[in-house]
């Protein structure tokens, strides 16, 4: 496995998470800004910085990969739709119940949740809708890993590739940023009681079973989230190639401050692409849990 060289980065090195791999690629593109306009020869830093920065790229997807292989049962198949699917009956008396019944039961919330699990639901699938992780982060990432044979092949139309990919990025990261705004304001950094009052979580029983069926409905994406370890494990040996490409010609091959620029952009957006799937993944699993936790105890009383 290619080992970072840039001693610069070296001081900062911690163990590997998306969010400090990020800060990697903010180092590099510090690193990019320092090399002066019209001194892009080989000379310059740019195959090292480039090297950095494909590298970066690979750790990114196998840390998302090991996340995403902790809870790779769980997303095969989702915990509310387990659970309904053995405890029909239950869950039917429960949904049938009139609301009035449970106004003094204090239930379970997820740690940080603030307001209806109704809001939280709607607000990750939203997310999810608009980080469109199969058909806009996976794309990506195979068009990533085509920048090897182009490069390889000295395909002038490589620039022109990544650079229309740093547009779509920058796009889409301005229609991702309000809802990821929204989600802060419901799924907060603080500690909030366990258990809260019913009327306080569900606004009515209606809204109760919209939660557990959109819930339901939303494993397709625990499924996707689980999927896409199988995109990274075939992009790997290619980005791998290409590092060890770039390694043995960096003395000869001519690229621009603005190629690397446009990827980083490319990658930073994947990698919070990644962490976005990933934080809204355990956000769902954590409303799944607790609703079910929900149910049970609202059986007991109903």
């Amino acid at each position: 496995m290619y080992v970072n060289k840039l001693k610069a980065l070296d001081a900062i090195r911690e163990p590997d998470t998306i969010r400090s791999l990020i800060g990697e690629l903010n180092m590099y593109s510090a690193l990019l800004k320092s090399v002066p306009d019209g001194q892009e020869g080989l000379g310059s830093g740019l195959p090292k910085i480039l090297i950095g920065v494909v590298d970066v790229f690979l750790r990114i997807g196998n840390t998302f990969k090991t996340n995403v292989l902790k809870f790779h049962k769980r997303l095969k198949r989702g915990e509310m739709r387990y659970f309904t699917e053995s405890n029909r009956l239950k869950v039917a008396k429960v949904e049938d119940t009139p609301y009035a019944r449970f106004i003094k039961l204090r239930l379970n919330a997820p740690s940080g949740m603030t307001g209806f699990y109704m809001d939280a639901v709607s607000n990750i699938t939203k997310t999810y809708e608009q980080l469109a992780l199969k058909d806009t982060i996976v794309p990506l990432v195979d068009k990533l890993t085509q920048v090897q044979r182009m490069l390889v092949n000295s395909d002038a139309s490589v620039s022109t590739m990544v650079s229309d990919l740093m547009r779509i990025s920058s796009d889409r990261t301005k229609l991702m940023d309000k809802t990821l705004a929204e989600n802060k304001k419901i799924f907060t950094d603080k500690s909030t009681a366990p258990l809260k009052e019913f009327p306080k979580l569900y606004a009515t029983m209606e809204d109760f079973k919209i939660v557990r069926s959109r819930l339901t409905e939303l494993e397709t994406e625990l499924n996707r989230t689980a999927n896409v370890v199988d995109v990274l494990t075939g992009a790997d040996e290619k980005l791998v190639f290409l590092i060890e490409y770039l390694e043995s010609n960096h003395k000869t091959i001519g690229i621009t401050k603005r190629f690397i620029d446009d990827l980083i952009h490319v990658i930073r957006y994947v990698g919070e692409g990644f962490e976005t799937q990933g934080r809204t993944t355990m956000q769902q699993m954590s409303l799944e849990h607790n609703h079910v936790l929900n149910i049970s105890a609202m059986y007991k009383v109903s």
